[in-house]
């Protein structure tokens, strides 16, 4: 940790699970200003209210969901702010663009572990099937062994080069698996290829398979409502602009006309976004640039008609329908099947990348996002910004990108927890050095 003054004036501009937790941690040293363009804070900005049942809940848009053995920052975050977490079930069915099931299983829990079993669709395509089950037998064991043996030369090929290299059937790679990396990394399935191929084997051997899916047990506005605390929000004021001061220090400009003089600028939006603040007067917005982003679609809605058919009615509550040609799957999760909170409501369905029209009147909310994504150029890009604002921590950056792994909320976390340790705190989990 750099030895600072006692207290800094700290602007952190953008409130995703980053921001929030980077203003959450310095705000135990110095006072921090939390700069948020909408009207609360990022991290829950598109959740909804859903009324029925007699009761009305909240639902996350997206969704975040996470397993322990990838999220180790994440599960201590939440267990220090005292948020409870759950299992959910995001067992799935995969169909193809005539809506046949060619791939279905479920989960049960047995002793705190997640246990997958095929269920009965899929029979149809038979030789399609075993090939699935054959090479997902194979290819888990053989990602963590290679893993073990060669992290080093597995970051220097794509993932698509790996799965090319070892021989697996189009209909594992093409209709499982990468399909359900395309919906995790929010991306086209040839973007997931594109990825380092250490990086995917990482995820996939971290445990996610057999731990299963935790979500936060009142969602993200628990956790925001524990992280906003201490923090001076200034929220519906977008920045337009970072500048350097003239007696040192940082100017934030925003879209109101408003100056304000900062000590130290935590930049913990998307890497474009940041790239837009900062202008050419800052070495580092060529490196952002160079960091990848991809628009997804979520749309909230209560058409069961876009649910393939299972052959005895019971269908897993996530489904993916690959039309042939498509670059990314629709992927329509049930939320009262996966989530226990919504249980004897009315059926409602998030839909990543919806490709097929809904019933008219059906859709309560839709809304486009980005998401950070991984190459090895952007890897190069990522590293090379960490090892600039360690020489010099008064413009810090902060995000999913900012982690060298996939770029889920881990990641964010963790670039949270570091950009924290540069201006002398550390993380109430984190080891002492």
């Amino acid at each position: 940790m750099q030895d600072l003054p006692e207290s800094q004036r700290v602007a952190v501009i953008g409130s995703g699970i980053g921001g929030l937790t980077a203003a959450w941690l310095l705000r135990r040293r110095h006072p921090v200003t939390l700069f948020e363009q909408h009207a609360r804070p990022g991290m829950g900005v598109f959740g909804i209210d859903y009324s029925s049942g007699g009761r009305t809940t909240r639902i996350d848009v997206p969704t975040r969901v996470f397993c322990e053995g990838y999220y180790p920052h994440l599960f201590a975050l939440l267990s220090t702010l005292g948020v409870q977490v759950h299992a959910t079930d995001h067992a799935a069915a995969f169909a193809d663009g005539r809506g046949e099931i060619f791939f279905h299983y479920g989960n049960f829990r047995l002793l705190g572990h997640s246990v997958s079993y095929l269920r009965r669709d899929g029979r149809r395509q038979p030789l399609k099937l075993l090939r699935i089950v054959r090479d997902s037998l194979r290819f888990f064991p053989a990602a963590r062994r290679d893993l073990a043996r060669d992290a080093a030369g597995l970051s220097r090929m794509t993932f698509g080069e790996y799965l090319d290299a070892r021989g697996y059937s189009a209909a594992f790679t093409h209709g499982v698996l990468l399909p359900t990396l395309s919906v995790i990394c929010t991306c086209d399935c040839e973007s997931v290829r594109a990825y380092p191929a250490d990086l995917i084997l990482g995820y996939l051997a971290s445990g996610v398979m057999k731990q299963g899916v935790m979500r936060a047990e009142l969602g993200v506005d628990a956790i925001v409502e524990r992280l906003v605390d201490g923090v001076t929000p200034v929220s519906g004021a977008a920045v337009s602009r970072i500048s350097r001061a003239s007696g040192g220090g940082f100017e934030v400009h925003t879209q109101d006309g408003a100056v304000r003089p900062f000590d130290r600028v935590v930049l913990a939006t998307q890497a474009h976004q940041a790239a837009q603040m900062l202008g050419d007067a800052f070495p580092q917005t060529a490196l952002l640039h160079r960091i990848p982003f991809e628009h997804s679609v979520m749309r909230v809605h209560t058409d069961a008609s876009v649910l393939p058919r299972a052959a005895n009615g019971a269908l897993s509550p996530v489904t993916y329908h690959l039309p042939e040609g498509a670059p990314r799957p629709e992927v329509t999760v049930d939320m009262t099947q996966a989530f226990s909170t919504y249980s004897g409501q009315a059926r409602v369905f998030q839909t990543w990348n919806p490709l097929r029209a809904v019933r008219e009147g059906s859709v309560l909310l839709e809304v486009g996002f980005t998401r950070p994504r991984v190459t090895h150029d952007s890897r190069e890009a990522s590293a090379e910004l960490r090892r600039l604002q360690s020489q010099e921590a008064g413009l810090l950056f902060c995000g999913a990108y900012m982690a060298d792994r996939v770029p889920l909320l881990e990641a964010a976390v963790e670039s949270a927890v570091e950009v924290a340790e540069r201006l002398g705190v550390r993380a109430p989990w984190s080891a002492p050095a």
